[in-house]
């Protein structure tokens, strides 16, 4: 990664390159290949610039970026500026706000994060499959209409907890749930056998 800062002879000799104002830094992931140097060849353009000796790059402005190693936990780095003989980004201590929105971002996104934001998901996709199989049954004529809201009805307390992922608990309310009605019995086996079956797949 090379850098360079902007003036106005660069931006006449190079316009296309140089659109920033005049001493922004432009980042380049590598020497141009083709450049209108201001010290070398002065006037013509210099195809293969980029094979020329990092000497006559640094005479022009380039110079390597090395950023400095930092604990994202406490510090952050600042803009692009020059330091002697390279660009680097200076280290700046995160402010007590930034460093609880890290930690935060960081629980976000921890191991046990990911398991319930996919459980949440996995809760959704259950909850819209057994919706649609309710209703499938009232479209190919093996329950009606009556019976598929009668199934909602029954069962959806017991199975909110599943737009949380809590398929445990989603279990327990089902299983506690008691009728005599033989329909519903037999969807309460569904939902308990493909429960057991997600939670030993995990």
């Amino acid at each position: 990664m090379k850098a360079i800062t902007t003036t106005q002879q660069l931006k006449d000799l190079n316009p296309k390159l140089f659109t920033g104002a005049i001493g922004s830094i432009k980042q380049f992931n590598e020497v141009p290949k083709s450049f209108f140097s201001p010290t070398y060849n002065t006037g013509q353009r210099t195809d293969g610039y980029h094979t020329l000796g990092n000497a006559i790059h640094e005479d022009d402005g380039f110079f390597d970026v090395i950023l400095p190693t930092f604990d994202p936990a406490t510090e952050k780095l600042g803009a692009l500026e020059f330091d002697v003989d390279h660009f680097t980004r200076p280290i700046i201590a995160l402010s007590q706000a930034e460093i609880d929105a890290y930690v935060q971002q960081q629980e976000y996104s921890d191991d046990a994060a990911n398991f319930f934001n996919q459980r949440k998901a996995d809760g959704q996709i259950y909850l819209d499959r057994f919706n649609a199989y309710l209703y499938r049954r009232v479209v190919n004529g093996t329950a009606t209409k009556a019976q598929a809201i009668s199934a909602l009805n029954f069962f959806y307390e017991a199975l909110h907890p599943l737009t949380m992922g809590y398929f445990e608990l989603a279990q327990t309310k089902v299983n506690a749930l008691v009728t005599a009605n033989a329909d519903l019995i037999a969807l309460k086996t569904k939902i308990n056998n493909e429960i057991t079956a997600y939670l030993n797949t995990e």
